[in-house]
């Protein structure tokens, strides 16, 4: 695929009120580049889902407000502050859940939502969760 055959929908911003996230994990080196430089160009955020660490240092040598979340494989370049609104509680059974936890924590911050993390509550004991059901129940109401 060619930089040319790439359709970015960079009017999902003003249609929706948050912009189109950016797929990494079968994208090139250079095509990341491309995109982020459209999304840089039209003074949009941008977010990289399945992004690794060699996609990152390529797309940080052309974009300094550039951040990569290891564990989440999340790439964000914000460009315009997201206002904050709602609270999310994110919660784990066990220690295993957490890269795919902190995917779903990055991209809820990303796209304006608060969030709290509980990670590794249940799966060895219920104890775990009852430990933190004061905090999750505060996130619900």
């Amino acid at each position: 695929m060619l930089n040319n055959d790439i359709k970015l929908d960079t009017q999902r911003q003003e249609r929706k009120g948050y912009c189109e996230a950016i797929y990494c994990k079968c994208k090139t080196n250079e095509q990341l580049i491309h995109i982020f430089q459209k999304f840089k160009n039209n003074k949009q955020n941008a977010i990289g889902t399945k992004a690794n660490l060699k996609q990152f240092e390529a797309l940080k040598k052309r974009f300094k407000n550039i951040e990569y979340n290891k564990t989440a494989q999340i790439i964000t370049l914000i460009q315009n502050k997201t206002k904050k609104i709602g609270e999310i509680a994110i919660c784990t059974g066990g220690a295993g859940d957490i890269p795919i936890a902190e995917e779903a924590s990055a991209v809820a911050e990303f796209y304006g939502s608060n969030v709290k993390k509980y990670y590794d509550i249940g799966i060895a004991g219920i104890h775990r969760l009852f430990e933190n059901i004061e905090n999750i129940k505060k996130q619900m109401s």
